[in-house]
């Protein structure tokens, strides 16, 4: 549990010193045009990078990207797909599901329909074909995915069932946390029972 406790006792920390929003603010923010980093008055966010774009538009700003600050950078991030497609085993169409999936993944001319809207190319083909088509702040994040494709970790397996509730667990947590209602130590030992709890009940 020290690794919690080490986490979230530099997370309160920064609450408490105002270098991280409270909670009653963060409760405020109606949406991404609320955001600090949108009005110019954040330093940073860390969000998934398909909403680069968007948060540049709302804010009128340029932004930058940059990866997660401390050691390991070149594997403290992981590639993500903006969506997945399967195919059912009792489908009746299984041929022609699959040569959809791949139309869609790697047809240059399907791609320059949909101009990465559905997340970066995965086909360095299409993504170099598309970058003469798509917006500067699109064409930057092909660019950012590129340099993560060598700077990462493979991603992690699907999340368990009851994971919808270890997080909401998780978030309660960090809130009380902030408020200093719990410790972080105390925190770390209500997670660990309650999760194994949720998991083992699935």
């Amino acid at each position: 549990d020290q690794l919690f406790v080490d986490l979230y006792t530099m997370l309160t920390n920064q609450v408490e010193k105002e270098a991280t929003p409270t909670p009653d603010y963060l409760a405020q923010l109606a949406g991404p045009e609320d955001d600090p980093i949108a009005k110019g008055e954040g330093v940073g966010v860390f969000q998934w990078s398909n909403q680069f774009a968007g948060l540049e538009q709302i804010s009128g700003l340029d932004f930058k990207f940059a990866p997660m600050p401390g050691p390991n950078v070149e594997s403290g991030l992981f590639l993500k797909p903006g969506q997945f497609f399967s195919i059912t085993k009792n489908s009746k169409e299984k041929e022609a599901a699959a040569k959809f999936i791949d139309f869609f993944v790697n047809d240059i001319e399907a791609n320059k329909i949909i101009l990465g809207e559905r997340g970066v190319p995965v086909s360095s083909e299409v993504k170099e074909a598309l970058k003469a088509e798509v917006s500067a702040s699109r064409a930057e994040v092909f660019d950012y995915i590129t340099w993560v494709e060598d700077n990462s970790s493979p991603m992690g397996s699907p999340d368990p069932a009851g994971a919808g509730e270890i997080i909401e667990l998780l978030t309660n947590l960090s809130e009380q946390m902030s408020y200093g209602q719990i410790t972080p130590k105390e925190a770390a030992t209500t997670f660990r029972s309650k999760a194994e709890s949720i998991l083992n009940n699935q």
